[in-house]
């Protein structure tokens, strides 16, 4: 058993090692692009909503300019100079985008009349003083590829060079050549623009079977073929979808879409449960709705029964923004603005620029640790904005995270309540899943003690039987380890090897509670010498 679990542990530290090796490239001091889209609420309210990011927002993307199907340009009726100017006042550039709205006769014709679409389109841009045009043409196929390519090509050329020209693309993960996914020559897109904003969402639609809005293998796939192409990452944005979708049992309701707020708003108004699933990274739950209660979504009612509900939250949106700081893209873009719950500006715009944590300050000397082991999901924070590096782990804590980390299987672990005090733990299963795979035992009279904090000797014991070492020289490097202390060895061997230190040049603390900063920087640190060892 030891044996085998130790080769485990060999493979995924490597894993982790190497998964380490192409993240956080991010140059702190440029600030990536964030770009919202603006299409739902009311002009009159617009900056109120800007407003409500905090600064999140870089980019604002309203849906000023559209074609009609003679090919012409038509003006919103929702453009406010006055608008335009409270942006710049607040150092936020106005790119509206130019929709078909997926009517395909619109978008053929505007291809068709291009040379007079992008004199209009200069001439708006230039009256209004906004800083570019954002080309969100859907629907068209493959046929129309290098029509659309010249298009944007004409548009470069004539637009101001101090002004922005951005493309929506379709998301390929799958790299279809046909269709609408075959519409774009991303390579010869990018350019001619200044990125590529890559709708990285509607994986399952309304129509579709139940599933994610933007699973996070969807959304790296998508991520690597614009990759393959070609297309340098500084002109990549990716879109984060800021809705979900909900199916219904009785098939009437097929992935109507809803907000983020909308439909957590009515996941506690009927006290839903909401669930998380791990390999796709999105949000779901199983929603009833009592007899008696008829609620509306999206104008759709929702008759009592049981529905099926995928959404984005907290921990999607995380999940995808680390992807961002992963491949060290542009920025990320979403749609859209007012569809997101309040909390999401107290987040976004730490994790979009790679400095998740407002309380791990850059000079920290645990810093570098935590944001990597945030960076690839192996710790979360203590909150939307906080790390909490000082804080003591948890015995049931430190088994989430090494089952979480080491993807051990979760699966036929048998009697899940195997201690006293862990029946209605909310991790009795990673517990019973962590001693099943002899990493953690109880402390007798059978009571594991989940709540209690995890001291710095049982870490060393942990972490020395998680990779083996060669035997200490130095068996009584600490004047608080006395040789014959059951946690001495592995303390002292940890310490040779660099891997977990002391407070000091003398002295352990072995029954101190270990902190969360303590623990990113053993998990670091045992990934560098996975590396020692491999080359």
């Amino acid at each position: 058993m030891k044996i085998s679990f130790l080769r485990l542990m060999m493979s995924l530290f490597g894993i982790l090692f190497f998964t380490m090796l192409i993240t956080n490239e991010t140059n702190a001091t440029n600030k990536r692009i964030s770009l919202s889209y603006l299409y739902f609420g009311n002009p009159a309210s617009y900056t109120e909503q800007i407003d409500k990011s905090t600064g999140g927002i870089t980019t604002v993307s309203p849906n000023y300019l559209n074609v009609n199907e003679n090919g012409e340009l038509v003006l919103s009726w929702k453009i406010r100079p006055e608008f335009v100017t409270q942006m710049h006042q607040r150092g936020i550039r106005v790119v509206p985008f130019l929709s078909n709205h997926w009517n395909i006769k619109a978008g053929v014709a505007a291809l068709a009349h291009r040379e007079t679409l992008v004199v209009a389109l200069a001439k708006a841009i230039n009256d209004y003083g906004f800083d570019g045009v954002h080309i969100d043409i859907e629907g068209l196929n493959e046929t129309y590829r290098d029509d659309f390519t010249d298009f944007i090509k004409k548009l470069r050329r004539t637009v101001s060079s101090n002004k922005e020209v951005s493309i929506a693309v379709a998301a390929n993960p799958n790299g279809w050549t046909k269709g609408w996914h075959g519409f774009y020559d991303e390579l010869a897109l990018s350019e001619y623009s200044d990125y590529l904003m890559i709708m990285a969402y509607d994986e399952s639609w309304e129509g579709s079977e139940s599933g994610p809005v933007a699973s996070i293998d969807f959304v790296r796939r998508s991520i690597e073929y614009s990759l393959r192409q070609g297309v340098p990452k500084n002109k990549i944005v990716i879109g984060i979808p800021f809705y979900g979708r909900v199916w219904d049992e009785f098939g009437s309701i097929q992935g109507v879409a809803g907000s983020m707020n909308q439909l957590q708003n009515l996941l506690r108004q009927f006290e839903i449960q909401e669930l998380f699933d791990e390999s796709s990274q999105s949000a779901y739950s199983k929603m009833i709705i009592p007899s008696g209660s008829n609620v509306y979504l999206s104008n759709h009612l929702l008759k009592p029964g049981t529905y099926s509900v995928w959404y984005e939250n907290e921990q999607s949106v995380k999940a995808k923004l680390r992807l961002v700081n992963e491949y060290n893209l542009r920025g990320a873009g979403t749609w859209s603005l007012t569809q997101e719950t309040p909390d999401t500006w107290t987040y976004y715009d730490l994790w979009l620029n790679g400095r998740f944590f407002r309380d791990v300050p850059s000079r920290f000397w645990a810093t570098e640790s935590i944001l990597r082991m945030a960076d690839n999901g192996w710790m979360n924070g203590k909150s939307s904005t906080d790390f909490g590096p000082l804080y003591a782990m948890t015995r049931a804590q430190i088994a989430k995270m090494l089952v979480n980390v080491l993807k051990l299987n979760q699966k036929n672990v048998g009697q899940l309540s195997i201690f006293n005090d862990t029946k209605t733990h909310p991790m009795r299963r990673e517990i019973a899943i962590i001693v099943k795979n002899g990493l953690m035992h109880g402390i007798g009279n059978g009571n594991f003690l989940p709540n209690s904090p995890m001291t710095r000797e049982q870490m060393a014991v942990l972490q020395a039987n998680v990779l083996p070492f060669s035997n200490s020289i130095e068996p009584n490097l600490f004047v608080d380890v006395k040789s014959n202390r059951w946690s001495a060895q592995a303390i002292h061997l940890l310490a040779e090897h660099n891997v977990m230190r002391g407070l000091d040049n003398t002295h352990f603390a072995p029954s101190k509670p270990i902190t969360r900063a303590e623990v990113a920087v053993i998990m670091d640190r045992l990934s560098e010498e996975w590396r020692r060892r491999s080359q």
